[in-house]
């Protein structure tokens, strides 16, 4: 997903208006994201990423590694090892993914049946899902997948630590 030109020509009118759309809001560099987010900031294009290709055609086009836009920086950005995203993209999206996840009203009692999902069949495709699955239907290869969340105890300047946080 990461790392490589992969962006299907079905989206690319969609990828197209996104670049067009963060000019008109005027988004920050690439970098000054990475800087806001506490990551160290890239010094050259052969740093973001390893394909000799996109490192002249980056040039070509931003000529400065601090010109870089952000949709197209975090689609180049070369990926962990073993991991399907780059740092960037793992630092800065999963947080607020994971809030909106947790914040959507379809968690909730009322919502979680059967009904909801279409029927007995979708709720136990629902029921079932893991974020293994969730990767591995949608990539070629299927890497490791996990996640894990500290014990409320391991808390770093947490005061209360009997109950869990209502921050979304």
């Amino acid at each position: 997903i990461g790392g490589k030109p992969n962006i299907n020509k079905n989206l690319l009118k969609v990828a197209i208006g996104t670049i067009k759309e963060s000019r008109l809001m005027r988004f920050q560099p690439f970098n000054e994201y990475r800087k806001r987010f506490h990551l160290k900031p890239y010094t050259s294009f052969r740093e973001l990423t390893d394909d000799e290709n996109m490192v002249a055609t980056l040039e070509e086009l931003y000529g400065d590694i601090d010109a870089l836009e952000f949709f197209p920086g975090l689609l180049v950005e070369k990926t962990y090892p073993g991991s399907i995203f780059g740092q960037s993209m793992i630092e800065m999206g999963a947080p607020f993914s994971l809030k909106g996840l947790l914040g959507n009203p379809i968690c909730s009692p009322e919502y979680w049946k059967p009904s909801t999902f279409g029927g007995a069949s979708g709720f136990q495709i629902v029921n079932t899902a893991s974020l293994q699955k969730l990767v591995c239907l949608n990539v070629e290869r299927c890497p490791y997948v996990a996640f894990q969340t500290p014990d409320l105890g391991e808390a770093e300047g947490s005061e209360e630590k009997t109950r869990p946080s209502t921050e979304l």
